[in-house]
Order: structure tokens, then sequence, then C-alpha cells
């Protein structure tokens, strides 16, 4: 079951001294959010094509209702006032709201890959401590190259 909004906004921060776990799972965050967003516009869409139908629907039959010739602001205020459109606007604008948070969580991931990214460079540059251990890095070439022996 896809996450939802808030629980998403609790993963925005990251723990820098385990940077390689929040590089794995920040491209999953960031398509979470992106999917969340895809499906709020989607709902966002179809509040309006429904709320614009309704407008027009409403606005047809107050003028074939009508026996006297009606302005266009007579329409439009006839309409804005129905209680159908209210209620299909407020719907219109809650997810439309909804769309607009899940925009901003999206580019709040994107945001937190470049801090994530930007804390990697600051350790490897000593800023957090010495840099980069000179004994782990011959460790690690050590163990390539006992890897490339036994294959």
């Amino acid at each position: 079951m896809p996450r939802t909004l808030v629980e998403l906004k609790a993963e925005i921060p990251f723990d820098k001294w385990k940077l390689d776990d929040e590089v794995v799972k920040q491209a999953q965050l960031y398509d979470e959010a992106g999917d969340g967003w895809a499906e709020a516009v989607s709902k966002r869409d179809q509040a309006k094509q429904v709320l614009e139908q309704l407008e027009a629907e409403l606005a047809h039959a107050f003028r074939n209702e009508s026996m006297e010739k009606i302005t266009e602001a007579r329409v439009t205020e006839h309409v804005a006032r129905h209680p159908d459109y209210v209620q299909q606007y407020r719907l219109y604008l809650n997810y439309k709201r909804e769309s607009d948070e899940w925009l901003v969580l999206k580019e709040a991931f994107a945001q937190r890959c470049t801090m994530i990214r930007e804390e990697v460079n600051l350790h490897t540059t000593g800023y957090w401590g010495s840099g980069v251990d000179s004994g782990m890095i011959e460790s690690y070439k050590s163990k390539y190259r006992n890897r490339n022996n036994e294959e």
C-alpha cells in the first residue's frame, strides 16, 4: 500500500552518519513522492473536469429556464451560487491543495538528494573528521586484490 504524504514527510531528514543507507533509499523515496504527486494531479484534473461539466450543465439549464434575456454575468453568478457547483468547487480546491503538497514533497526529495550528495562530499574532504582514512583505503584495496586473485 502506498505511503501517505505525512509518512513520506517523516523521511525527509536523513542521518549523515549512515549516508550509504540514505543513498540507497533516496531513489525509492523520490519515486514514491512522484507517484503520490501523479495520483493527486489525476484526482485534481478529474475534479476539474467534473466541475467544468457541471458548470456547463447549470449554465445551460439556467438559460433554458429563463424567459427573459440573461447576461453572461447573471449566468456566471447563478452557477457560482448553485450548491452542487459550490460543493464540487470545494472538492476541486481540496484536490488542488493536495496535489500542490505532493509537488512540494517531490521537490523536497530532490533537494534531499542534493543534500546527501553534499554530505558525502563533506565526509570525503574530511569536514566531519580526518577525511577518508588511508588505512581503510588500503584495506579495501587489499580486499579487491584478494578477490581478483581468487577469480
